[in-house]
């Protein structure tokens, strides 16, 4: 099978992509952890495709706006944004994350009774 994927580029949020430019807004399709250049770190792949490894600061709006268990963060609309971050003393540059207001939580199915009757 042929693929293009060499071709693409990379899938990830860069803070270039951000500079001088609005908020990206884009739906968490699943988070996962992994491990890369800079330790263990929760990457974040949003419906479009694109990724994102998110910084302690990211993780922290995150949790504060939706919930610990980042499980949950799947199906929600978020921002990610140019910002600033305080590292080592210093502020940083950094791409950012958080929810988008009036965001509401994807619907959960309701679950059926295996013993509920059909009606005819």
């Amino acid at each position: 099978m042929a693929n293009a994927r060499k071709y693409a580029g990379s899938p990830y949020v860069k803070l270039d992509h951000l500079r001088g430019k609005p908020p990206l807004r884009e739906r968490i399709a699943f988070v996962a952890e992994e491990t890369g250049n800079f330790g263990e770190r929760l990457v974040v792949t949003f419906e479009s495709g694109k990724r994102l490894s998110l910084n302690a600061t990211s993780v922290g709006n995150l949790m504060s706006d939706i919930d610990a268990d980042y499980d949950n963060w799947t199906g929600h609309d978020v921002e990610i944004y140019a910002g600033e971050v305080g590292f080592q003393g210093t502020k940083k540059d950094a791409v950012l994350v958080r929810m988008i207001d009036g965001d509401t939580p994807p619907s959960t199915p309701p679950t059926a009774d295996p013993d509920d009757k059909i009606p005819f």
